[in-house]
C-alpha cells in the first residue's frame, strides 16, 4: 500500500517536471520564432546597392530604412575588395578600392537584423562604367 502511494505520488512529480520544461520550451521556441519572423518582415527588401563600378572603386549604398553590417565584397576572380564602410545605416553610402582588371562582376554581402542579404553589379549592368 505504500509502495503504491510512493508510486503515484513519484508519477506526478515526474509529470509536473516534464509539463514545467515542456511550457518553457515552447515559450522559449515562440519567442525566439517571433523575433525572426519580425527580423526577416523588416529586411525583406533590404539590399546593398551597387552604384558604380569604376576603374579604380566602387561606390555601394544602402537604399533601404534598415541598417546593414558585416558588409563584404567579392570580385569575380574570388578576391576579397577592402570595403571603407562595413556597417551602413539608411541612406549611407561606402566605397572600395579595387583593381577592376580581369573582373567581370563584384557580388557585395551583409546582413540586415541577422538575415543575410546581398547585391552585385556585372559587366553587363549599368551600374558598370
Amino acid at each position: 500500500m505504500i509502495a503504491t502511494v510512493l508510486l503515484i505520488a513519484f508519477t506526478v512529480v515526474i509529470g509536473g517536471i516534464v509539463s514545467l520544461w515542456l511550457s518553457t520550451l515552447t515559450t522559449t521556441t515562440t519567442g525566439t520564432v517571433g523575433t525572426q519572423t519580425s527580423n526577416q518582415t523588416k529586411c525583406a527588401g533590404a539590399y546593398i546597392k551597387v552604384d558604380r563600378v569604376a576603374s579604380s572603386l566602387i561606390i555601394y549604398s544602402n537604399p533601404t530604412i534598415e541598417s546593414i553590417t558585416n558588409i563584404t565584397a567579392i570580385s569575380s576572380e574570388g578576391i576579397t575588395v577592402i570595403v571603407t564602410n562595413s556597417t551602413l545605416g539608411p541612406s549611407q553610402t561606402g566605397s572600395a578600392p579595387i583593381g577592376r582588371a580581369g573582373n567581370t562582376s563584384f557580388i557585395f554581402k551583409g546582413l540586415c537584423r541577422g538575415t543575410p542579404i546581398e547585391g552585385s553589379c556585372a559587366s553587363t549592368d549599368a551600374c558598370w562604367v
